[in-house]
């Protein structure tokens, strides 16, 4: 019995050992993963941050941007077509790949033009200039990252190392640049779509429950749970500010009304209300049942608080 026992906390013992041995063993895999790409990607990614830093104090962001994708553009074709990189052939996926971040990154030059259809839903740059920020740096960090791509198989002919690792190398530097111009490129249309989104939604719907609502956007695009919810509540609060929307805290959370809307359905039921002398609770409840278009715990929260009861 005793063997048992003790073979059973022998047992539980070296699971336990073995679970923290895992969990040890992934930390130091993760940390030394994350140093692997900090030495890899960092370098660029610091550039890209100074260079969006200069250029945003020199107020040139946009025309830096311009001229960079212009030379970007040349070299790659010159490299693409005419083979004037001297380790990468001419008309080969290796040469050619850089037109194709190029042109990329110069479809990014249209921020302009988002940035006007953003305002026209509600928005100013200064709402958003944490984004436009990120936007230009991930912009400039891919020209840099193009750059490494550029260089490793140059980095296998000076050192004599491995063509072969030099060429995964810059494929994965190219890899990089793509994804992160394809990342800025999805996140700022992702910030136009739900502006737009927002706009269209308070002039369709006369009443919305606010946690919902803002739950279903936080989950039907690809932004920041916080970003999604400053835009929402940018963008309400300037409707209430202006008098075109109303916010009541009700029983089950709180409910935007469109003011023009409430204010017609209130005077329907005021009409109403002048018909008798008094109401009962009950009678009152079912007049105004679904005036507001509520839900039945907000819908008598409602009348308890910002109503008579008939009186």
């Amino acid at each position: 019995m005793l063997q048992i026992v003790g073979a059973l906390i022998l047992l539980i013992a070296g699971f336990a050992i073995l679970r923290l041995l895992f969990r040890a063993l992934t930390s130091t895999a993760s940390a030394l993963a994350g140093f692997i790409l900090l030495c890899l990607f960092g370098p660029a990614l610091l550039a890209g941050y100074i260079t969006e830093r200069i250029t945003r104090l020199f107020h040139i962001r946009w025309l830096a941007g311009v001229f960079l994708t212009i030379a970007g553009m040349i070299i790659s074709f010159m490299w693409g077509l005419d083979g004037k990189h001297i380790a990468l052939e001419a008309h080969t996926f290796d040469s050619v790949k850089f037109i194709l971040t190029t042109a990329l990154a110069a479809g990014l030059l249209a921020l302009p033009v988002q940035i006007r259809t953003i305002q026209q839903n509600g928005l100013t740059p200064e709402d958003i200039s944490k984004e436009i920020n990120g936007y230009y740096c991930c912009f400039y960090t891919a020209f840099f990252l193009m750059a490494c791509s550029a260089y490793a198989p140059l980095i296998a002919l000076q050192f004599d190392i491995s063509p072969s690792l030099m060429w995964w190398g810059g494929l994965l530097y190219w890899l990089a640049a793509l994804v992160t111009l394809l990342w800025a490129a999805s996140q700022i249309q992702a910030l136009k779509r739900l502006t737009s989104a927002i706009s269209q939604t308070l002039e369709e719907q006369p009443v919305l429950n606010s946690k919902s609502w803002l739950s279903s956007l936080q989950n039907d695009y690809s932004l920041p749970e916080t970003l999604t919810e400053r835009i929402w509540l940018t963008l309400i609060s300037q409707r209430i500010s202006r008098g075109e929307l109303r916010e009541f805290e009700l029983a089950d959370g709180n409910w935007l009304l469109d003011n023009a809307w409430y204010e017609r359905n209130m005077a329907g039921f005021n009409e109403k209300l002048r018909e008798s002398l008094s109401f009962t609770p009950d009678e009152l409840k079912t007049l105004f049942r679904n005036r507001l278009n509520l839900s039945p715990e907000a819908n008598d929260d409602f009348l308890d608080r910002c109503l008579d009861g008939g009186d």
